[in-house]
């Protein structure tokens, strides 16, 4: 590029590397984030947190036994800027003597085909091929990204105005799985003056001077408000705050977890109503995100507002609540989380003593000697034998289904209203039909036809067991 990118510091400049450097390295001890001989792929894309980034791990390579690669990633936004960006990283990576690896993606093309912002756009295709990269270097190998404070700080005000949770107020975290952040001790600032220092150039991106983004908004609008109207020191006072909120909400996790409550029951995520019930509201808030990331793999569209419904289930029997492609329900004395199914009509020709399923019950029938003691609960129903003399059918519901009733007969429909059962289960439920009439909404109502009494010797007994598919 024809300019000198690294300078020989003064004396100044070599004190503040020392101080500078003694701070990130107490850091990545007392975090554990580097170790002898790591693989580490960078992050790298000339920024002044990147280079400051790339120069510290060079400075420590030898210590630590370290193997690196820078990575960069042309994003082809600004052509001539992200050419020169692409240029000086090569260069500066080719001067510290480090392997420099670069790729071109078309992250507008992307982000319309994702239906994604461009900043996020970007943040997974970075990452994608941060994860390709570190995956040549071996099973162990690290990610290393040049997130600082100031990041950290205008993390949590983003997700705190968009409603987050506690963990949303941790904000960005020093380790993520293979991800790592050494120099999230360090404020912007600190980074600036010792480049300024120590004469080692960077390139800048315009973008972060605009507010294009909410990010940027913040950065530039927000924080320095507050920053000159009310605390100066907003910075460490915010990383105080995610880290006590960090601290309790480990112990919230701990605690949670040796609860041991979350269950995987035929592909769907259960948790016992009784054992929610005695927790606190903080640890069920915690068990339901859990369940949630359990059947879903992320807490992404898990909103307070979705949180709180939810724990409202435990409460309302045969209620349900839908989020995205799942439905949350209560059954059993359990709150189920399952994967949404299209329920599909069914109508079946059934003959007494089988056995058969149906959507997610299973049914079976008996004759069985009128003792006088027989078992009652809302899975049982019991017929006299004239409905041997016919065939039954076993069915889903019907528009303009009815019900005979003691003195009337009743809608099928407004029944499933009074018993608030929400559409989705109203598919699931099986109805008995004989000679076109239905004796029995299962487990809900039982007409008021071919009833036993005392007198009958032989009943015929139909039961169900439901099982937890969805």
């Amino acid at each position: 590029m024809g300019q000198r990118i690294i300078n020989k510091p003064d004396l100044s400049g070599f004190l503040f590397l020392a101080m500078i450097i003694n701070k990130v390295e107490d850091f990545i001890k007392e975090k554990n984030l580097i170790l002898n001989g790591d693989k580490i792929v960078v992050g790298f894309s000339g920024g002044p947190d990147s280079v400051f980034l790339l120069y510290l791990l060079n400075n420590i390579r030898d210590k630590y036994n370290l193997e690196i690669v820078a990575v960069h990633i042309n994003h082809l936004i600004r052509e001539d800027d992200a050419r020169r960006d692409e240029e000086f990283s090569r260069e500066f990576a080719s001067r510290l003597n480090i392997k420099f690896v670069s790729y071109k993606k078309d992250v507008i093309s992307y982000a319309k085909e994702k239906g994604l912002s461009v900043e996020d756009a970007g943040r997974r295709i970075r990452y994608n091929v941060f994860n390709d990269e570190a995956k040549k270097l071996g099973p162990n190998a690290k990610i290393v990204v040049g997130h600082h404070k100031d990041d950290l700080v205008e993390t949590i005000f983003l997700n705190f105005l968009r409603g987050s949770g506690s963990n949303g107020l941790i904000g960005i975290q020093e380790k993520n799985r293979n991800i790592i952040r050494p120099i999230l001790c360090l404020e912007k600032s600190e980074i600036i003056n010792f480049l300024k220092s120590n004469n080692i150039s960077y390139v800048e991106d315009y973008t972060n001077l605009e507010n294009d983004y909410r990010r940027n908004k913040i950065r530039n609008e927000l924080i320095p408000y507050i920053k000159e109207n009310f605390n100066p020191n907003i910075t460490n006072t915010i990383r105080n705050m995610s880290n006590i909120i960090k601290d309790e909400q480990e112990f919230i996790e701990e605690y949670s977890n040796n609860l041991n409550l979350i269950k995987e029951v035929n592909n769907n995520i259960c948790l016992n109503i009784e054992e929610l019930k005695i927790q606190s509201r903080a640890i069920q808030r915690n068990l339901i995100i859990k369940a949630y990331e359990k059947i879903n793999g992320n807490r992404k569209d898990l909103s307070f507002e979705n949180i709180e419904s939810i724990l409202e289930l435990i409460y309302k029997k045969n209620s349900s609540f839908e989020i995205k492609n799942y439905r949350i329900y209560n059954y059993n004395n359990n709150i189920i989380f399952s994967i949404k199914k299209k329920i599909k009509y069914k109508k079946i020709d059934y003959k007494i003593n089988e056995k058969i399923t149906f959507n997610d019950y299973i049914i079976k029938s008996e004759i069985v000697d009128n003792t006088g003691n027989l078992e009652l609960n809302k899975n049982i129903a019991y017929f006299n034998t004239d409905i041997l003399k016919g065939d039954l059918i076993i069915r889903s519901r019907e528009i303009g289904d009815t019900i005979k009733l003691e003195g009337f007969t009743k809608k099928v429909k407004d029944i499933f209203i009074d018993k608030k059962i929400n559409k989705y289960n109203r598919d699931l439920i099986p109805l008995i039909e004989f000679n076109n009439e239905i004796l029995w909404i299962m487990g809900i109502r039982r007409s008021s036809l071919y009833k036993i009494n005392k007198n009958m010797k032989k009943v015929v007994k139909i039961s169900f067991e439901r099982v937890i598919n969805g």
